[in-house]
């Protein structure tokens, strides 16, 4: 595992996106809403870089994430996202 991953990259861009002003944001994932998605969306990244940089391995991360959010709407993208994190198959 190299930790090179997009985490920060992301952060950045969604810091870049706020400084914006702009009035209406629409998220990938959600209704239309406002800039404040961003700080939302920063924690829950920051979040998860934590638990990646912790976890043993995918099921452990999505086990972890879905343990803080188990509202989360969007399950299988954690399970690709582990699996590219990890580059391991597991069991949801």
């Amino acid at each position: 595992v190299t930790n090179d991953y997009s985490f920060d990259s992301w952060m950045q861009q969604l810091e870049a996106i706020k400084s914006k002003g702009y009035e209406t944001i629409f998220p990938g994932h959600g209704q239309p809403t406002d800039s404040s998605v961003c700080d939302t969306m920063i924690e829950t990244l920051q979040f998860m870089k934590s638990v990646f940089e912790t976890a043993a391995d995918g099921a452990e991360f999505k086990q972890r994430v879905m343990e803080k959010y188990p509202t989360y709407k969007v399950v299988d993208m954690l399970d690709l996202s582990a699996f590219m994190l990890y580059s391991q198959p597991y069991g949801s």
